[in-house]
């Protein structure tokens, strides 16, 4: 298994956020959804905590996000990345040569609640009430 170092995770991210080919009609859409998800804008997320480059990594190269927004918060600049699950990463600009690194939303605590299809089940989060449905054909 390859690891991805810091510089090469900045410019992977540095990359997605250049090459969106999101029309503006879309992009107020998915901004409208991820204020939902966010709320209050002057605060943090719910679940907010920093994360190592690893942890970033894997929900980063994972799953697409379904929005992305450049913020500024005080002295820092952060790019701010919602998935569809109600949480998100960022990448938080403190200082010209420094980042940070965080995760939001709920830490999921699944249950398998009901067959979907011949191999699917249906999951749905204790916490929060998210649901997702997972093929166990693998």
């Amino acid at each position: 298994m390859s690891t991805v170092n810091h510089e090469q995770l900045l410019s992977y991210v540095h990359l997605f956020t250049t090459t969106s080919t999101q029309d503006t009609g879309s992009m107020a859409t998915y901004l409208k959804w991820a204020q939902g998800i966010r709320g209050d804008l002057n605060h943090n997320p719910h679940g907010w905590k920093r994360c190592k480059v690893a942890d970033f990594s894997v929900v980063f190269f994972r799953d697409l996000p379904q929005a992305m927004t450049f913020e500024v918060f005080g002295k820092e600049n952060r790019t701010m990345f919602y998935y569809r699950d109600g949480g998100g990463l960022a990448v938080v600009q403190v200082d010209t040569d420094k980042i940070n690194l965080y995760r939001f939303g709920c830490d999921h605590d699944y249950v398998k609640q009901e067959k979907v299809g011949k191999l699917s089940w249906r999951y749905k989060c204790k916490t929060c009430g998210f649901s997702r449905v997972v093929d166990s054909s693998d």
